[in-house]
């Protein structure tokens, strides 16, 4: 890959404006305040393509049926005039071929000030504030993996101790919050490398290592809040990211057309140890089963999952389960059952032992994370529904579904 094509697809990695994550409990609302959701505001939508021809990006404006609660209009689609129009891209972020408002549209240059008088003037004056607010911010996914530290767990209680923290990536400012849950409150903000996509910590809760797509590892001691040590991968591009059960061991898959890999990185030595190639473009998140013994792999925009033998370093099984397959994947304690996210609104409950399919589970609409909880329950969220669907993975059932959820949903989910 070109050079120039590098930098133009970094640019449109940077065309996300913030990421999101929110805790449940607290005796609080998270995802009301996440989505910062007003019916009474209305917005044009805007849609950079990367066309398939040309293999040059174009933006699209596309309006709302009737208001904000409606989907967008597919027919509504209409190329305009843009400064990004003609640019080199390549079809490799989650980030192209999703709406973003036009403030998000306007501040991040894509909206030269012509074509932007032009565009507000059949919508609403910039005066009014209603072209110009944006109430849809998760629209555009950053993907990450907000985890807490396995020792802050064994700490969690209803009381909610102080002590119990976590971290947010922050992938266009190139940083990572430190914050306290409860009450949530920042603690710090930690500078890494540009482009920053997801997370993990080390099961001794000591270590946290953040990828970044601007071909970096970054090791943060979280005992300080302070960055040890980065690790370069030239020629890759971090994303997905998950740390064996001994802490020795971090797989990390490398977001790329061709030559796609997994990484492992020796912790102990911060270093790159041979990578394994895998089969198809843009690796996405990694999972490793509880015993240590395999890394399942997930890749943008397909049904494949690849399954790695961690012992040998190779492919061992590449399943297609027919259905896109989405961020989230999580094994139950025993490593008997893999709960995998797939659009447009599944839980597949898959048997690691004979890699059957063993359920379907309905949730929200676009799941994006899933976590585990103490009592048989998973908890899973949505990318474009406020709520939170509970799963029982022993009975492979939905225990409960959020009433009247609205649009806007969130990209992360803590529970503790």
């Amino acid at each position: 890959m070109s050079a120039s094509r590098l930098w133009n697809c970094a640019a449109v990695l940077a065309l996300a404006a913030g990421a999101i994550l929110f805790a449940s409990g607290c005796n609080f609302d998270p995802f009301a305040i996440a989505v910062g959701y007003n019916p009474e505001i209305r917005v044009k939508g805007y849609v950079v393509e990367c066309e398939p021809q040309s293999m040059t990006l174009q933006l699209y404006e596309l309006q709302r049926k009737e208001d904000t609660s409606s989907p967008w209009d597919p027919d509504s689609k209409v190329p305009i005039d843009s400064p990004i129009n003609g640019k080199p891209c390549s079809q490799s972020t989650d980030l192209q071929n999703r709406p973003f408002s036009l403030g998000q549209a306007l501040n991040a240059g894509l909206l030269a000030s012509a074509s932007f008088q032009s565009s507000a003037k059949a919508d609403a004056s910039p005066a009014s504030g209603s072209s110009l607010i944006d109430t849809f911010p998760t629209l555009i996914p950053l993907l990450f993996n907000p985890i807490f530290p396995a020792t802050d767990a064994a700490k969690a209680t209803r009381s909610c101790p102080p002590t119990l923290h976590s971290y947010l990536v922050n992938h266009t400012q190139g940083t990572v919050t430190s914050f306290q849950v409860c009450p949530l409150a920042t603690k710090t903000e930690i500078s890494v490398q540009s482009n920053p996509l997801q997370l993990a910590v080390t099961p001794d809760g000591s270590t946290l290592l953040v990828t970044s797509y601007d071909s970096a590892v970054t090791f943060i001691d979280t005992s300080t809040d302070k960055v040890t040590f980065v690790l370069p991968t030239p020629g890759y591009y971090p994303q997905g990211i998950a740390i064996t059960p001994d802490g020795t061991r971090a797989y990390v898959t490398d977001y790329n057309l061709v030559n796609q890999r997994l990484l492992v990185i020796d912790i102990p030595n911060r270093k790159l140890l041979p990578a394994i190639p895998l089969p198809t473009a843009y690796p996405r998140v990694v999972a490793i089963t509880p015993d240590g013994s395999q890394a399942w792999v997930n890749y943008w925009q397909s049904s494949y999952i690849t399954i790695v033998d961690l012992l040998s370093q190779t492919v061992a099984e590449t399943l297609n389960f027919g259905a896109p397959i989405s961020q989230g994947m999580v094994f139950n304690p025993q490593g008997t059952k893999a709960l995998v996210l797939a659009d447009p609104g599944l839980v597949l409950v898959i048997d690691t032992a004979t890699l059957t399919q063993m359920a379907q589970i309905p949730v929200g609409p676009y799941p994006s994370d899933i976590v585990l909880g103490p009592e048989g329950e998973a908890f899973v969220n949505s990318s474009t529904q406020d709520g939170i669907w509970v799963v029982n993975w022993v009975k492979n059932k939905l225990s409960a579904a959020p009433q009247n959820p609205t649009p806007g949903g969130s990209m992360g989910l803590l529970v503790y």
